[in-house]
């Protein structure tokens, strides 16, 4: 009988009002935080980093970007749920869905999910990013943070791949001055370099010859 690995439970943030504090928690504790509403990012932001630390890292780098903080917290939570479907990344385009809520739909398609795409500027279908007041309103909204991070994790999967396919260069040492050979050796045109005949190799006693008196002495006058 195939046994199927439970689904990790994801962290929760809770308020314990007793004492006062902000609880991290996965069915167990995790992480505790005063009252505060800059402590209760805080507990939010923990809760991320601890389900997955990879969609942490790409988060807290849009943050520096012109992004609502509180969006980016959610759209990290629709990556770690896995709402990004069928996303597509080519040169600078981008097109995917992002499931909606339970019971809401997409107000421009009826459907029970949002369509974010990239052709120089980022656009969403969804009621956050279509009732904007003023049309030069471009700053994200969840869905379209959510598409941005899972952007940026497939790059650099991208990247991690492309690094390990490349040859290790630390091991591959020069080779001696014994060792080279000629130019061809080294590319592998020759199987073995050929000799040469015995009127260009050197003279192994370094010596210079009469060439006229060698060939005098070998065919006579």
């Amino acid at each position: 009988m195939e046994t199927i690995a439970p689904s990790p439970v994801l962290c929760k943030v809770f308020f314990d009002r007793s004492a006062r504090q902000y609880i991290v928690r996965n069915g167990c504790e995790v992480a505790r935080f005063p009252h505060g509403p800059e402590n209760k990012v805080k507990a939010q932001w923990a809760a991320i980093d601890h389900d997955r630390p990879d969609v942490y890292a790409v988060a807290r780098e849009l943050l520096a970007g012109d992004v609502d903080e509180g969006r980016l917290i959610r759209a990290a939570r629709l990556v770690t749920l896995g709402k990004v479907t069928e996303s597509t990344f080519d040169h600078g385009l981008a097109r995917a869905q992002v499931e909606a809520s339970e019971g809401n739909r997409s107000p421009v398609t009826g459907w029970p999910h949002y369509l974010v795409t990239h052709n120089l500027v980022w656009s969403c279908d969804c009621h956050d990013y279509q009732s904007r007041s003023e049309a030069s309103d471009r700053r994200p909204c969840k869905h379209i943070c959510a598409v941005m991070i899972v952007q940026q994790l497939m790059n650099r999967e991208s990247a991690q791949m492309s690094r390990a396919d490349e040859p290790d260069r630390a091991t591959a040492l020069p080779a001696s001055v014994d060792e080279r050979g000629s130019i061809e050796d080294m590319l592998g045109y020759d199987d073995e370099p050929t000799k040469k005949p015995w009127y260009l190799r050197a003279d192994p006693m370094n010596r210079k010859r009469d060439t006229r008196w060698q060939f005098q002495h070998n065919y006579g006058r």
